[in-house]
């Protein structure tokens, strides 16, 4: 099954395996920030499973490989991505 998203894009549903975390917008003056679904492959590193919607950049791109940190944002402490894994 599949849900509509925004500029046409489709997303799958979440499996109880999936990893939110967030993922920096690149092109903007302030810091902006997406959630986007990862798999945890181990020893720290994750696969993205979503790209970026129509029209924006996103700092790192499915399928990438990416290592993660608890950072604050928004108001609490969130997994976000913090560089590509080797």
């Amino acid at each position: 099954m599949k849900f509509p998203a925004a500029c046409g894009q489709y997303l799958k549903v979440p499996t109880q395996t999936d990893i939110l975390a967030y993922v920096k917008v690149v092109d903007h003056d302030v810091d902006v920030w997406r959630p986007t679904r990862l798999r945890a492959l181990g020893n720290g590193v994750y696969e993205m499973l979503e790209g970026a919607p129509f029209g924006e950049d996103w700092e790192h791109e499915a399928p990438a490989r990416v290592r993660c940190e608890v950072k604050p944002l928004m108001g609490a402490q969130r997994l976000v991505i913090t560089s590509l894994a080797d």
